[in-house]
């Protein structure tokens, strides 16, 4: 050992040198105020780029330094190098963000370039992560696992969307002409419940625990001609590994009644019209729970005109009626006859009695000729209300074909775009606005309950939102100038733009125009718009999610798009009125009818959003990032926690009673269903999204399919969903271990105490009136050529073999005396033209045939107008 070393040793015989203490450099903050030090400026972390240039020492004020400011220069500081890469790295990411959502709205050739980007962009963040210092080397490997999977691309960018729940979007896999039954359910999309029940039958057959296999085969995204061969390659390779011991059609799972008919088999008498007191009823029960949801009918006009025709019935001299305006009537008789069979009304009629109802509309104002003819105001009117009447008795399939042709009339009349004509009133425009916003929410929900296309093209369209029209004021009581400058001010500066879940500023999706974000007081009329703009978003949903040119997009584009609706539902949901919550316990609040139906669609909407994730995707898509795993979970966990908060909504008291007045009378199976296929769906899973939740699920099913037991005893639509629901539960029960001998015995119970309640067919409707002839054939009867109506009908039985005899002295055959009610002018529009707009719609007060009329101090003839009977 050297000497040096020996004298340098610590004294501990260690080896180890001892430490020698660092002075501190002096700072200016460490010397004392007024010392000399104080004249040594201390170095700042960045000069500006003047004195950078002229290598002088910058003092570093901002926003101007002293050598800036003396010489009166422009002070600029630059970022540093480490902030200009973070600031270009949130940049790219930005973009990144932004092209992967334009990918699935540009053309196909357009889709590729991106893609291209895309990878290129993916490649120079893994080299940046790699080559950049700053975390540990195994969180830089942790951050680079999850941008890229081990052979360099992710797992879930090079499979296609199908790979969801919704696979097979653009495949039929049975042939829908092949019998009667199949052709009344007629083909049915991925995002019906319908669908998914189908589904599950199909699994439960197959024994497939887990719906498919690890590792089997799905086509890749794109839409080159050897992407579009994979992919229909991949389902017959599925099939291949398959059971197919069993064929399940789409038509042994659906619970509607579209293979009944609805044709009477009695000679109807299209003339003949309910008393004043059944009719005063049955209006009320259309205008109190329908007209708020789907606003075809100008509510006051209409009220006014019903009263002044019932005014003259009581009179006994019933005034003459179009035949338009009495079809409209006989569907809102219809609709609110169906109302009163499932509410118990204690004035009902013969279970048979809106079928009647429905004939008469029909023969009146939509046989062929009229379905053919020029559309009109009036026509699309009947075609809603039509098509409303078939959702309300389960005939789904007709219910989309007939709001179809509606769409069809509204498309001709131009009722999809901005109508900015000078001679049409505000009150006119706004009126035909709301008709139009009624018709497409409809269309909407009927395309939730099929997974049929929509006949609306949301870039097609530019119509307004509603504005605020209070329906109780005439038109005459209206201040156009008012609405007219509310429609200027609020529609001012605005174009069609998708919902940004960022902006603060947010308007519907493409086509669609609307005013910035206006919390509107609770109200019908914002009710109204609330359910338009839910509306907008399930058809994003639809579109992007359900539409068979989903396939050509990757399922990391799916999850894109489900986060982007989801946001976007959810920023509906903040913009409610308080009032509107549905989340909120506020029973002083008395909008309970609102608050249950507008939280009825945004938990439908929101599992339709997360349904394609309710599946096995970890075993479909390999070397998945572990955040697209993450993502699927979670999102599988929101369809759940949707399906349970829907269930929450419905009371614990069965009373179906106090759930049609409160709800959807029309679509509540539906949305019931939706839950229990979900709550199926997961059970047959074992339960693998939400295994901590099991006895939560279970109790939240069987208190649906006791809700389905109890509206079974009057709907049919219900009794044949509890069937179903009884037939496949026990199936799905076994895999959760889960108990249900208490829904078995009270289902045993039920059929010990009425053996015949639940015999399939079943048949809402009296025997009398399945697989009917249809009613009296038009060619048989003949038109009177003076009054205009149908005469010389053979035997014919009406209405009153199911209510009480009309007043003494009113015959629907006597020609109809010309009565005017207070208010309304000698030969005014009393019945026809509900809406007093200048539309060519027969005139329906006549004087003698061919006369001409007087028209309202706001409305002006366009031309002669012919007799209503042609």
């Amino acid at each position: 050992m050297l000497p040096s070393q020996t004298s340098t040793q610590s004294p501990t015989g260690s080896g180890v040198l001892p430490k020698i203490p660092i002075p501190r450099i002096r700072r200016d903050s460490d010397a004392p105020f007024g010392s000399p030090a104080t004249s040594d400026r201390q170095r700042v972390d960045r000069a500006c780029t003047n004195c950078r240039k002229r290598k002088v020492k910058c003092t570093g004020e901002k926003p101007t330094c002293r050598h800036c400011e003396i010489f009166d220069l422009p002070c600029v500081y630059t970022q540093g190098r480490r902030d200009r890469l973070k600031t270009t790295t949130d940049h790219n990411k930005e973009m990144v963000d932004l092209l992967r959502d334009l990918q699935s709205r540009v053309a196909p050739t357009d889709q590729q370039q991106i893609q291209r980007l895309l990878d290129l962009s993916e490649e120079d963040q893994q080299s940046l992560s790699a080559s950049t210092p700053g975390p540990s080397l195994k969180r830089r490997r942790s951050i680079s696992s999850d941008i890229v999977s081990p052979n360099g691309a992710h797992g879930e960018a090079q499979v296609s969307a199908e790979v969801g729940s919704n696979e097979s979007l653009d495949l039929l896999d049975e042939d829908l002409t092949r019998d009667e039954q199949a052709r009344a359910t007629g083909f049915v999309g991925k995002n019906s419940e319908i669908q998914w029940l189908h589904r599950l039958k199909l699994q439960i057959d197959r024994g497939d625990e887990d719906e498919s296999r690890p590792h089997m085969p799905y086509g890749p995204p794109g839409d080159t001609d050897e992407a579009a061969a994979q992919r229909i390659d991949a389902p017959r390779r599925r099939r291949l590994s398959q059971s197919l011991d069993s064929v399940e059609h789409i038509a042994g799972s659906t619970y509607y009644l579209d293979n009944e008919s609805v044709q009477v088999d009695l000679n109807v008498d299209v003339f003949e019209m309910p008393t004043p007191e059944t009719a005063e009823k049955l209006f009320t029960c259309f205008m109190d729970t329908v007209q708020d949801s789907f606003p075809t009918i100008r509510k006051k006009i209409f009220i006014e005109q019903f009263e002044t025709y019932y005014a003259s019935v009581k009179d006994g001299k019933p005034n003459r009626l179009p035949h338009k305006w009495r079809s409209i009537l006989n569907l809102v008789f219809a609709i609110g006859a169906r109302f009163s069979h499932l509410v118990r009304a204690e004035w009902q009629g013969d279970e048979r009695d809106h079928l009647v109802y429905y004939t008469r509309a029909r023969c009146t104002g939509f046989t062929p000729d009229s379905v053919l003819a020029h559309p009109d105001l009036q026509q699309i009117q009947i075609a809603s209300l039509l098509a409303f009447y078939y959702l309300s008795i389960g005939q789904i399939s007709r219910s989309w074909i007939i709001i179809g042709i509606a769409l069809r009339y509204a498309y001709a009349l131009g009722l999809h775009v901005r109508n900015e004509d000078p001679a049409t009133s505000s009150t006119a425009k706004e009126v035909r606005v709301r008709v139009w916003w009624a018709l497409y929410s409809l269309e909407r929900l009927v395309g939730v309950i099929t997974g049929r296309p929509s006949a609306i093209v949301d870039e097609h369209c530019s119509v307004p939102l509603p504005q605020p029209l209070d329906e109780d004021l005439s038109p005459r009581d209206i201040d156009s100038s008012q609405l007219e400058e509310w429609y200027r001010k609020h529609t001012l500066d605005q174009t069609p733009s998708s919902i940004s879940p960022t902006s603060e500023k947010p308007t519907l999706s493409a086509g669609y125009s609307t005013a910035p974000h206006i919390t509107d007081p609770p109200s019908s009329f914002s009710y109204f718009v609330a359910r338009v703009k839910i509306s907008v978003i399930t058809q994003k949903v639809l579109a992007g999610l359900y539409s068979a040119g989903t396939v050509i997009k990757s399922w990391q584009n799916v999850q894109g798009s489900m986060a982007e609706s989801s946001k976007q539902l959810d920023h509906w949901h903040a913009s409610l009125p308080p009032a509107f919550d549905f989340t909120r316990n506020m029973p002083e609040s008395g909008f309970h009818r609102e608050r249950l139906i507008l939280g009825l669609y945004f938990y439908s909407t929101r599992i339709l959003i997360n349904r394609p994730c309710l599946c096995r995707l970890e075993r479909r898509i390999k070397n998945q990032t572990s955040t697209s795993d993450t993502f699927n979970k979670r999102s599988a966990q929101a369809c759940m926690q949707a399906a349970i908060a829907m269930t929450a909504l419905l009371p614990d008291i069965l009373d179906p009673i106090y759930l049609y007045k409160t709800g959807p009378w029309w679509s509540i199976i539906h949305n019931i269903m939706q839950a229990v296929s979900v709550f199926m769906l997961e059970m047959s899973y074992s339960a693998i999204h939400m295994p901590e939740r099991v006895t939560e699920i279970v109790l939240n099913i069987k208190k649906l399919i006791r809700w389905l037991k109890k509206m079974s005893e009057d709907n049919g639509i219900a009794q044949r969903a509890y069937r179903m629901s009884m037939d496949l539960l026990p199936k799905v029960a076994i895999r959760v271990q889960a108990d249900i001998s208490d829904l078995l015995a009270e289902d045993i119970s039920t059929n010990e105490q009425d053996p015949n309640i639940y015999e399939e067919p079943f048949s809402g409707y009296s025997q009398d009136f399945q697989y009917s002839t249809a009613a009296q054939p038009m060619d048989d009867i003949r038109q009177d050529a003076q009054f205009g109506y149908y005469s010389n009908f053979p035997q014919t039985v009406g209405m009153n073999a199911f209510h009480p005899m009309p007043p003494q002295g009113f015959n629907s055959f006597q020609p109809y005396q010309n009565v005017v009610s207070p208010g309304i002018q000698q030969g005014g529009d009393a019945f026809g033209n509900s809406f007093f707009t200048t539309y060519d719609e027969h005139n329906p007060f006549f004087t003698t045939v061919g006369a001409n009329y007087d028209f309202p101090d706001d409305t002006t003839p366009s031309s002669s107008y012919p007799p209503p009977g042609n």
